[in-house]
């Protein structure tokens, strides 16, 4: 029995002390890890002190400036943007008029040709022509089209 008791203290003194090893690593660790935290605490310090003295000895002046110019062709690009599609509309316009106007000389009528007595006798110096979409007329002149609706 005390071979047992003896053995039991003597097991409960090995686990203590394993506990105690094992506290102590953990403390260490943990000094160790706080040494590191303030030495980059430090250093992030010392960065930010340089880099705020930095911003302060910087001009302002020519950045403004340089700012300034930016803003003015940025502007100036944009007018451009606006002038091209612009153009780009009028060219599609352009091309639409051209189509309907092709499709519509497709379509018309062979007149006889000018001056020259039409189907009811009278010289044909202005004969309208029939839209094919709707009932409006176009009146055929000598140098344009323009719709009469």
């Amino acid at each position: 029995m005390d071979n047992l008791v003896s053995f039991v203290l003597l097991g409960l003194g090995f686990a203590m002390g394993l506990v105690v090893l094992y506290l102590l690593r953990q403390r260490r660790a943990e000094r160790l890890r706080l040494r590191l935290v303030a030495g980059q605490s430090h250093l992030l310090s010392a960065q930010l002190a340089q880099r705020q003295a930095d911003l302060e000895q910087l001009e302002m002046e020519p950045l403004d400036e340089l700012r300034g110019e930016a803003v003015a062709a940025l502007d100036a690009l944009h007018v451009q943007l606006i002038e091209r599609q612009a153009h780009l509309q009028n060219c599609e316009d352009l091309v639409h008029l051209q189509r309907q106007k092709m499709s519509w000389l497709a379509q018309a009528p062979k007149l006889p040709p000018r001056g020259r007595p039409g189907p009811h006798g009278k010289p044909n110096l202005h004969h309208p022509l029939p839209l094919p979409s709707s009932g409006a007329t176009i009146s055929k002149t000598s140098s344009c089209a323009r719709s009469t609706i």
